[in-house]
C-alpha cells in the first residue's frame, strides 16, 4: 500500500497509518499530514482518536519540547501484526530521551525531505547489502531518480555528545566495508553511504570541519552526508521552519 496515494479510502489511510508507526515505532502530526493525511487535519484526528479508542495507538504528551504529542502502537496493535509478546511490550514503551531522539530524526530524514526514503528493520538492512559491517544504527533506504537503491546508515549524536565517538565509529565502519573491492564499490558507486544526523547549524558545522580532518582516512569517493534533523528540544524549531502542509 502507497500512503501517498490521495485516492486511499478512509479504512485504507488508517491501515497505512498504522503501518507507518510500526515501521518507525514514533509519528508526529505534521509527518502524517504530510505524508499520509496530505493536510486533511479532521480525517487525521478522526483517525487517531479511533485508533485510540480500540487500545490500538497511544498518545504520548511527555517527551518533546513545546509541548507536541507524539505517537506509539500499543501492544495490543503490535500483538494484531503478529509482533512476538515481549517485543511488542518493548516496542509499545515510551522511549527514553536517547532513543526517542534517535526515532525522531529518523523518521524527519526519512520523510520530511526529498526524495523520500524508509527505515528498514536490521534484517532487511542486511539481506540487501550482507557485506555491511555488523552495527544496531538505523538503516534507511533511498530510491534515486534512476530507480537504483541507496542505503544509509545513520549515525544520530546525542544532543551534547561530543563528535569523536561518532566519527571513530564513521571511520571503522567505513574502513571495514572498504575491505574487499565488492565493499569499496559499494561506496564508490554511492550505494551504500553513511550520513549524520545533528539537530543545529551550529552541530553541523563542528561535524563538517571535523569530518574533513579525518577524509584522509576514509575510503575515497564515499557519500557522508551530514543533515539537519530534529532533537526532541528542538523538534519546535524544526516544525517552525517548515513550509505549510
Amino acid at each position: 500500500m502507497n500512503s501517498g496515494d490521495q485516492s486511499l479510502s478512509p479504512a485504507e489511510r488508517q491501515k497505512a497509518l498504522v503501518q507507518h508507526l510500526a515501521r518507525y515505532r514514533i509519528s508526529i502530526r505534521e509527518v502524517l499530514l504530510r505524508r499520509i493525511y496530505h493536510g486533511a487535519e479532521v480525517q487525521l484526528a478522526n483517525a487517531l482518536q479511533a485508533l485510540r479508542r480500540k487500545n490500538l495507538v497511544s498518545f504520548r504528551t511527555r517527551g518533546l519540547a513545546g509541548g507536541h504529542t507524539f505517537y506509539q502502537l500499543t501492544e495490543a496493535a503490535y500483538l494484531e501484526l503478529g509482533v512476538g509478546e515481549h517485543a511488542a511490550k518493548e516496542r509499545a514503551k515510551p522511549p527514553s530521551a536517547q532513543p526517542l531522539h534517535k526515532a525522531l530524526a529518523t523518521l524527519w530524514f526519512c520523510t520530511m525531505y526529498q526524495p523520500r526514503r524508509r527505515l528498514l528493520d536490521e534484517k532487511k538492512a542486511f539481506d540487501l547489502i550482507p557485506l555491511l559491517p555488523p552495527g544496531n544504527d538505523p538503516h534507511v533506504l533511498e530510491e534515486l531518480l534512476d530507480g537504483t537503491p541507496r542505503l544509509y546508515r545513520l549515525y544520530i549524536p546525542g544532543s551534547r555528545a561530543g563528535h569523536a565517538y561518532t566519527l571513530k565509529n564513521l571511520k571503522s565502519d567505513t574502513l571495514a566495508l572498504a575491505r574487499t573491492p565488492a565493499g569499496e564499490a559499494l561506496l564508490r558507486s554511492g550505494t551504500v553511504a553513511f550520513a549524520i544526523l545533528v539537530h543545529s547549524d551550529a552541530r553541523r558545522d563542528l561535524f563538517e570541519h571535523e569530518l574533513e580532518r579525518i577524509r584522509p582516512l576514509l575510503p575515497l569517493g564515499m557519500l557522508i552526508p551530514i543533515a539537519l534533523a530534529p532533537s526532541p528540544d528542538t523538534l519546535p524549531h524544526f516544525l517552525a521552519d517548515r513550509p505549510e502542509i
